[in-house]
């Protein structure tokens, strides 16, 4: 048996969605989803139970409803993206106007013991640069004292390879100072020898 809508019943809920959105806009809320959601359902129960039949409306509603949904979640997305950013960009800001610098764990800090403070860390720094300028001074003198035994022992050696070659010398000198004495006193003994010689032929 085919079950006829009445135009009554079929204009009912859909003069009711009018009075609050009209079908022809996209939704731009949750309650307006909602109303969507409930005028679909409504009409999907009567199309079962074939009180009513299904209308070409309900397809729009159904895509509008879809359609919305879709830029609401969207929205959501990109809110939630823009919270995000938001709140790194602030924890980064804070991050480096904290820099490195520490929290006062006792309370709020006395303009004199500020300076006092300031004082104490400025000699503190001037110290461990005193400090540090003794430290090079003493490695340059270290360095100086290693040059100076270096080049002490580079002018002994030369002075000890000097004497080495005056002794040299002086022992070739000598050598040969003995050796012209020995050939002089062969050519003395040959000469007397010779004339020895020629004496006593003669005779």
């Amino acid at each position: 048996m085919e079950v006829m809508s009445t135009p009554e019943r079929e204009l009912e809920p859909i003069i009711s969605i009018k009075e609050d959105f009209s079908l022809c806009q996209t939704l731009r809320n949750l309650i307006a989803c909602e109303k969507y959601s409930s005028y679909i359902n409504s009409r999907l129960a009567s199309a079962i139970d074939n009180s009513l039949e299904l209308s070409p409306t309900v397809a729009r509603v159904i895509e509008k409803r879809d359609k919305g949904t879709k830029i609401l979640l969207l929205s959501g997305i990109l809110a939630r993206e823009e919270l995000d950013s938001k709140k790194d960009a602030e924890l980064e800001k804070l991050r480096r106007k904290q820099g490195n610098r520490k929290v006062q764990q006792y309370g709020t800090i006395l303009v004199g013991d500020a300076r006092l403070k300031v004082i104490a860390r400025d000699e503190a720094a001037e110290r461990r640069i005193e400090l540090y300028n003794e430290r090079q001074e003493e490695i340059e003198l270290e360095r100086r004292a290693i040059d100076d035994r270096k080049a002490e022992r580079v002018r002994i050696r030369k002075a000890k390879q000097v004497a080495k070659d005056e002794r040299m010398a002086d022992r070739i000198k000598r050598s040969k100072e003995k050796q012209d004495g020995i050939d002089s006193r062969r050519a003395a003994r040959a000469a007397k020898a010779a004339t020895r010689l020629a004496l006593s032929q003669s005779d």
